[in-house]
Parts: C-alpha cells; structure tokens; sequence
C-alpha cells in the first residue's frame, strides 16, 4: 500500500521533470549557494574563499537546531528547538554517538545529513524551510536520553521505579507544552500563513486566470520571484502565455504601440522600472495587488504593443 500511495506521488512529477528538467533546477538556481553567480559575487564582496563560505553556512545551519534563529518562510526568532529540547538533544547525540555501530542509532544521524546539507547550500542559512525536514529525527534523538534514564531508575532504583514511570510522561507533557505555547502563543500570531512568493503565486495566478486565454504575460526581471521560478504559477494560470523578460535587455523605448496585448507584471523590488513604461503608455490599464501587511505585491501593466524578441 504505502509503495503504491509513494508511485501515485511521484511518478506524474517524475514524468513532468524528466520531460522539463529545466523546471526542476529553476527553484536551486534562485534560493542555492551552488548558482554560479552567487559564490563569486559573496567572494569577492566578503574576502573569504568558497571553501570558507561553505563551511560558514555549514556551521549556520547546525546553530540553527539549537542556538540561532533560523531565516525564511519561517521566523520566530529562535532556534528549531527550544532550550530544554536542546540540551535533550545533546545527551541524545552523545548515547548516539556512543552506539554509532548500532543501526537503530545511526540511522538517526544519516536521516539528518539531507535537511543539513540542503540548509548548507541554500542562500539563507539557517534556512527554516530546509531544516524543518529535520524534525522527526530530532524528536527521536530527544526521546533517547528520556528513555534512557527511565530504564535506569527502574532497572537499579527499585525505590524509585513509581518516579520512573512517571517521569516520562511528565517530561514529554512538559516539553509539548512549553512548545505550545510558544509555537501557537508567541509565534504563529506573528507568522504569515504563506511566504512572500507562495502569496504572490496565488494572487497573480488569480488575477491571470481572469484574463483571455493566449493573453502574454511577462515577468519583469531580475526580481525575488521570476515566472518560472516556482513552478506552480504555470500550473495554476493556465489561461495565459508566461515568461520572463530581462529588463537589463530592454529599452522601453523600444517598446512601440502595436496590436499584441501584453501584461507587464512589476514586483515590489523593481517598481521604479515600470514608470518609463507608465509614460510611454499613460493610457495603459494598471492593476495593484497588495499583501496582507498592506505593501505593494506585485504591478500589472496593460498594454498594446508590438511583437518583442525576450533577451535571454
């Protein structure tokens, strides 16, 4: 059953990659170390060498377990664990340690290499979002030293074996609410429900799927988000002919009034590039979206112009 609910899954997204792998790089290109222009821009920015950096973002997300505040989609303000979980975790790691050869134990440790290697290599670091992965392997390594000093008691303290029983719920009990309450007291009232691009997606997505079908949309560039850049946009707005435009390519001027409709969609981060086009065409339909903090998400320009060739 479960292999079967596994091919449900993943053989569709495994036909659509294998058929457009080119999607599935997009999302590394933006958010990985590893992009070519990222490490030598850093490099020579900071002084520090590749293998430097590396090792900086590798030490940023093992903190961010237990110590720093991770970055990203989610932002507490702390750590992935708080500080009882934490020193938890230590005593864990030291028993796992102690049983490497034991394959109950170290399976643990090999369940954590992904989540850490995929915070490693991502621009922000710790990055919440790759690290959340990490979280079933870390209640397991937490649970160790608990287990641990309940059979102690038990097995050499017969004195104390009514404790012993009682210490492991009392200890679980106490750590799920002390996260509770912070996760759903302090946090989650100041969390967004979707990140930034998740919000912008579904926004323009909806916006898109008024238009009439063949309508062109393009995305301005460079910007956080580009149109291929999280795949589901081609998924949801399925009315329209999406691509990105390279504004360091363009001469607005260039752009002269013909027959084709076309959207210019602006984010926040390069609003001032819109303006050329507003003067260019001052009767051109425009359409804001805002996000949830009331800011400007995204601009839309309506415009009739000629055919241009996108830069790539």
């Amino acid at each position: 059953m479960l292999v079967c609910i596994a091919g449900i899954i993943l053989i569709p997204l495994a036909f659509h990659y294998i058929n457009q792998p080119q999607m599935f790089f997009i999302p590394m290109k933006r958010v990985s170390i590893l992009n070519r222009g990222w490490i030598a821009a850093t490099t020579q920015a900071t002084g520090r060498s590749a293998f430097q950096l590396y090792g900086s973002h590798f030490l940023q997300t093992l903190r961010g377990l237990t110590e720093i505040p991770v970055r990203g989609l989610y932002n507490p303000g702390r750590p992935i664990l708080l500080t009882f979980d934490s020193a938890l975790l230590f005593a864990g790691f030291a028993i796992v340690l102690a049983r490497l050869l034991d394959p109950r134990y170290n399976i643990l440790l090999l369940g954590l290499i992904g989540p850490i290697m995929a915070g490693t290599f991502s621009v922000e670091a710790p990055s919440a979002q790759r690290l959340l992965y990490s979280v079933p392997f870390l209640a397991a390594i937490i649970s160790i030293p608990v287990i641990e000093l309940r059979t102690l008691l038990a097995r050499y303290m017969s004195t104390w074996k009514p404790i012993a029983f009682a210490i492991l719920p009392l200890i679980v009990f106490g750590t799920a609410y002390s996260n509770l309450s912070f996760f759903f007291g302090e946090a989650m009232p100041g969390q967004r429900y979707s990140d930034r691009g998740a919000y912008l997606v579904r926004t323009l997505a909806d916006f898109l799927n008024e238009q009439p079908v063949g309508t062109r949309a393009l995305m301005v560039i460079p910007a956080p988000i580009g149109y291929h850049s999280l795949p589901s946009l081609d998924f949801l707005a399925t009315k329209v002919n999406g691509d990105d435009i390279d504004w360091r390519g363009i001469d607005s001027e260039s752009i002269q009034p013909g027959n084709s409709r076309t959207l210019f969609i602006f984010q926040r981060e390069n609003f001032m590039w819109s303006e050329p086009l507003i003067q260019q065409f001052p009767q051109a339909d425009a359409y804001e979206a805002q996000d949830i903090e009331g800011e400007l998400l995204f601009l839309v320009l309506d415009v009739e112009i000629a055919e241009i060739a996108l830069h790539e």
